[in-house]
């Protein structure tokens, strides 16, 4: 309790999640609440020692008991997915960067990335200078160009971003209290769907989605859409047809493969 309380005042105050500061702050409260329970036990009191250690345990499994489904992510699965779908020649888009090294830890394809706003493969996020980085829009301009260019050499574009947060309502004007004390999530969802928005707008829809079960709860539950040139005389007949969906779920330590797509409407 006292960390949840220490972690809500932190990130009140930065940009930091109350999560990852409950995980920061957690092994340092342990430590001094260890050190008192051995100061309890030095003075004699080792029967108050042991009540309060073990109401300690039953407390934090208490609070911390989820679902093994919960928790985990489904980057192992769509990078899987979009590993064995993809071609050599496939540009990979992944946004924002700090979804990038959980994906590329699992997709060992060497194709040309661009994990905005960087415009190479990341595998480690650097946060050095991540306000400028995002906030430029030379960086937005850079990865439009790069689209740009993929589309005009007939290549195929995977974009890969959490899947509850690809939606058009992210893009709108931001106001200052949007941004206020450099809180960069509503400028990142804007970009990021900026993007899929300039590849509709070159490509069509998306010819191959996959995406997370409707029943996974996750901190980080992404989706891939594969986006292909088409001919004009396909693009029509394609214009009605809706969008083959993958459903990738999270977290199934028994699947290391996904199995073979069998529908004839699904690109590999």
């Amino acid at each position: 309790m006292i960390v949840l309380m220490m972690a809500f005042a932190l990130s009140g105050s930065t940009n930091l999640l109350p999560p990852w500061c409950v995980a920061v702050l957690s092994p340092l409260a342990l430590f001094v609440f260890a050190r008192f329970l051995a100061w309890v036990h030095e003075t004699g009191a080792w029967r108050e020692a042991y009540v309060a250690g073990g109401a300690v345990l039953i407390l934090y499994c208490l609070t911390w008991y989820r679902d093994p489904d919960d928790l985990k992510s489904n980057a192992r699965e769509t990078a899987i997915a979009v590993a064995t779908r993809t071609g050599s020649g496939d540009l990979v888009i992944v946004t924002p960067e700090a979804l990038a090294s959980s994906f590329n830890y699992y997709f060992r394809a060497q194709n040309q990335q661009i994990d905005f706003p960087s415009m190479r493969r990341e595998q480690v996020v650097r946060y050095d200078d991540r306000y400028l980085r995002l906030t430029s829009e030379a960086a937005l301009g850079r990865a439009m160009a790069r689209i740009d260019s993929a589309r005009a050499q007939g290549r195929r574009v995977w974009f890969v971003m959490e899947a509850k947060e690809m939606a058009d309502r992210f893009v709108r004007p931001l106001g200052a209290a949007d941004t206020a004390r450099g809180y960069l999530k509503p400028l990142v969802l804007k970009q990021s769907n900026q993007l899929r928005q300039h590849l509709i707008s070159l490509y069509g829809e998306p010819t191959l989605r996959l995406m997370p079960a409707p029943r996974n709860q996750a901190l980080e539950l992404l989706g891939a859409l594969l986006f292909q040139p088409t001919s004009r005389s396909t693009s029509a007949s394609l214009a009605g047809r809706v969008p083959c969906e993958i459903v990738v779920p999270a977290g199934r330590p028994d699947e290391t493969e996904l199995r073979a797509d069998t529908s004839v409407t699904c690109p590999r």
